[in-house]
């Protein structure tokens, strides 16, 4: 064997041993963030609540159970919408899924209708061509992570 074959076939070796490891302190990396978002989603809808007149521990309850209902990804699909559209902001998608909550209405961002409304209704006016073509990708991404 060659000095070049010998360093190839070390180089391989390395990748491949170190491979998991370096993929398990990504995806703990991944999750911290996640359960941070989600802590601030949860802490954001509870202040919402609370600014419109409910007691602490009423809001609380009610986002705690909005959040559930959603088996933990409606903060990533709410994340997907504001990166992907500029035009809403993170304060309207708080006051978005505070009233959805509040009025314990499932949300879907995953369903391009329920996109469409939400933009409709954040904005005020329908989105046009291109947004609604945004609108549909980001409704393809958070349907995978529902089936993820």
């Amino acid at each position: 064997m060659t000095k070049h074959n010998i360093l190839r076939i070390t180089l391989v070796v390395s990748v491949l041993a170190f491979n998991p490891a370096v993929a398990q302190v990504l995806r703990a990396n991944g999750l911290a963030q996640t359960s941070q978002q989600r802590s601030s989603l949860i802490k954001a809808l509870a202040q919402q609540l609370e600014n419109k007149g409910l007691e602490k521990e009423a809001a609380q309850k009610i986002v705690t159970s909005f959040m559930d209902t959603h088996h933990g990804n409606l903060d990533v699909m709410a994340l997907n919408v504001l990166q992907s559209c500029p035009q809403i902001s993170k304060a309207q998608m708080v006051a978005y899924l505070s009233d959805e909550a509040l009025h314990r209405r499932n949300v879907a961002l995953h369903d391009y209708a329920q996109l469409n409304h939400l933009f409709s209704k954040v904005t005020g006016s329908m989105p046009e061509d291109a947004q609604r073509n945004k609108l549909m990708q980001i409704a393809k991404i958070n349907q995978g992570l529902m089936n993820a």
